[in-house]
């Protein structure tokens, strides 16, 4: 009975924190709903056609969040333990879109980088967008099995993940590529992953980068630059501090920006960020942030509550790659990082970009609907696939 009991308030809990979750979430959206609209205004003003940026970010974007939306339903009205079938298919799939994405003559190039499939009906598919998100689910479904631990084998995710790595890089993407190392790297800490593991997953792609960039004379060109900040570079970093000094602690309102003329087509992208500290405000940048953090708690807290080990490293790394992407596309905004933005997660346009954290909210509050179960692993219970656990540490000592 006080069993039950237990599982019943950790259930209510994680229904608050999907109830903040959610908060969170609209609030964001709301935000880059609006920016956008105050762009549009400012698209029809300059009477001129920008490349990538056409009037009716705001439409399209609407249009996005209601299948976003409906995923994310979708998401949450499965059990979240279905998505282990899904793993290693879904890595797979994802590894053969992104080495397509490579041929020419499959992929195709735009503004120098190739990361576009053309799929019917899909219609246009970055793959790259997909790539924490596979190796979020894979690393999940590995680590979630305790008895991989001294065998060769404990090198796939680490081979999975620079391989992802590896293939996002060469588009190039280097952001992406970064984010993919770093999501990966953190989940092999929550896996508890070997020592060696996370040390060669962390620092083989820092020191390969090192050597690439080294051996690229415009990636050379452009590292110099920052550090000299040349206004010749290809991001004009300065005129990000511009815009974040000039918005003050209330903003100068949406539409009155100075500077967001400058950062198209970006400003609608990664560079959403400046725009936001210009038109809103220190107040409404501190608003985003509150957002961003009230999603990692909750994700947290019901990651840490989750009945399974898979659904606790599955909930960990949504959020980790999240907040993730927003620490670095601050980091390039303030100039600390001499990369191309990433796109603002749930604030930038996006198509299947904004799909994809929403499909991971959903997933959450599946993981979350599952919170008052009692753990398998603690219970001596079968699993929810109905074979029984597999026998502890303790107990494969004693048998040996």
């Amino acid at each position: 009975m006080g069993m039950k009991s237990a599982g019943n308030r950790a259930g209510n809990r994680a229904g608050i924190a999907v109830g903040v979750l959610w908060v969170a979430t609209f609030g964001l959206l709301a935000i880059g709903l609006l920016l956008l609209a105050s762009l549009d205004v400012r698209l029809v003003q300059s009477g001129r056609e920008w490349p990538g940026l056409q009037v009716g970010l705001a439409r399209r974007q609407l249009a996005w969040i209601g299948v976003g939306l409906l995923l994310a339903w979708t998401a949450s009205r499965v059990d979240f333990r279905r998505w282990r079938q899904l793993a290693v298919p879904f890595a797979f799939a994802l590894f053969v879109l992104l080495t397509a994405v490579l041929i020419p003559g499959v992929g195709v190039a735009v503004l120098g980088a190739r990361k576009w499939l053309c799929l019917w009906p899909l219609g246009w598919l970055q793959p790259s967008v997909l790539a924490t998100g596979a190796l979020v689910l894979f690393m999940a479904w590995w680590y979630q099995m305790d008895a991989r631990r001294t065998s060769l084998l404990d090198w796939i995710p680490v081979a999975a993940m620079l391989g992802f790595a590896a293939l996002v890089f060469v588009e190039p993407d280097i952001g992406t590529a970064l984010l993919v190392v770093l999501t990966g790297t953190a989940m092999m800490v929550f896996g508890r992953a070997q020592f060696q593991h996370v040390v060669v997953g962390l620092f083989l792609p820092v020191a390969l980068l090192s050597w690439l960039i080294d051996r690229d004379p415009f990636a050379m060109g452009r590292l110099m630059a920052f550090f000299a900040r040349d206004p010749a570079s290809p991001v004009d970093v300065p005129t990000f501090f511009l815009a974040l000094k000039g918005g003050g602690w209330l903003g100068a309102g949406l539409g009155n920006g100075h500077w967001a003329r400058y950062f198209f087509p970006d400003a609608a992208d990664g560079l959403v960020t400046a725009v936001i500290g210009e038109e809103l405000g220190f107040v409404g940048l501190l608003g985003v942030i509150g957002c961003y953090l009230a999603m990692l708690g909750s994700g947290v807290y019901i990651g840490a509550k989750a009945p399974d080990r898979f659904g606790a490293l599955l909930g960990y790394g949504i959020v980790v790659a999240l907040i993730a992407q927003v620490v670095l596309n601050v980091l390039v905004v303030t100039a600390l990082l001499p990369l191309r933005a990433l796109p603002l997660p749930l604030v930038s346009r996006g198509g299947f970009s904004l799909c994809v954290p929403l499909v991971g909210v959903g997933v959450l509050w599946s993981i979350a609907n599952a919170c008052g179960e009692n753990r398998p692993e603690a219970e001596g219970a079968e699993t929810d696939d109905g074979r029984p656990p597999p026998p502890s540490q303790k107990d494969r000592n004693a048998l040996a």
